[in-house]
C-alpha cells in the first residue's frame, strides 16, 4: 500500500481495514451465484476475499497500475478488465451480483448505467458516500427526496446495510461511507 499513489482524478480511496473488508464480504449474498462483477477493485482488498467464496470474479478497474497489482496476486478465478466502467458495454455481462467501492464523483452515473443495461443483475452492493446513500433511500416529502431517489426505487428495493468510517480508507476521505444493497424489482 505504501508504494501505491492514489489518483485523485479517479477518486481513489483505498479500503485498508481487513475487519471492514470482511464485514462487507459477509454482507454480500454469495449463495445464489457463482460469479460476481466488481467495479473498481483497487488493490483487491475485497476482491481477494470474494474470490475465496465464489467460482469466478470479474474485476473492472480503470487504473492499469492497480490491474498489475491485482494480476501479481495470482488469484486463479479472477478476470481483470482494464477499462473505464462508464465506457464498458455491460450488455454482454451475465453477472447476477455486482459489487464495488465506487468513486464518489461518479456513483450516480454508474448506478444509472447498470439500470439502463441489459445485464441480468439481481443484487448490487455499493460502498458510497453516506449523503448519496441517504438520498437513495429517502422517503417522499423529505428535503433529500429527488430524481436519484425515484430512479433507484423504480428499478430496485434499496437498503442501507451499515455505515463505514472514513478512517478505514487511504487517503482518508472527508465524508463517511455507507454500504447499500440494491435488489432488482421483478417486472410483471
Amino acid at each position: 500500500m505504501k508504494n501505491i499513489k492514489p489518483k485523485k482524478k479517479w477518486g481513489q480511496n483505498f479500503l485498508v481495514d481487513q475487519n471492514t473488508c470482511k464485514k462487507i464480504v459477509r454482507a454480500i449474498n454469495t449463495n445464489n451465484t457463482n460469479q460476481i462483477l466488481e467495479i473498481g477493485s483497487g488493490t483487491g482488498a475485497i476482491t481477494s476475499l470474494l474470490a475465496e467464496k465464489i467460482k469466478k470474479i470479474t474485476a473492472i478497474e480503470i487504473d492499469s497500475n492497480l490491474c498489475k497489482i491485482l494480476n501479481d496476486k495470482k488469484i486463479a478465478n479472477l478476470e481483470i478488465i482494464n477499462q473505464d466502467i462508464l465506457k464498458t458495454k455491460l450488455d454482454n455481462f451475465n453477472h447476477k451480483i455486482v459489487v464495488g467501492n465506487l468513486p464518489y464523483y461518479i456513483t450516480t452515473p454508474i448506478i444509472f448505467k447498470l439500470f439502463n443495461s441489459k445485464m441480468p443483475w439481481e443484487e448490487m452492493y455499493f460502498l458510497m458516500q453516506k449523503e448519496v446513500a441517504d438520498r437513495i433511500v429517502a422517503k417522499p416529502g423529505t428535503k433529500i427526496y429527488g430524481r436519484l431517489t425515484i430512479m433507484t426505487q423504480i428499478f430496485s428495493e434499496v437498503k442501507q446495510l451499515f455505515n463505514i468510517s472514513s478512517k478505514v480508507f487511504r487517503p482518508m476521505p472527508g465524508v463517511e461511507s455507507t454500504l447499500v444493497k440494491f435488489t432488482r424489482k421483478k417486472i410483471i
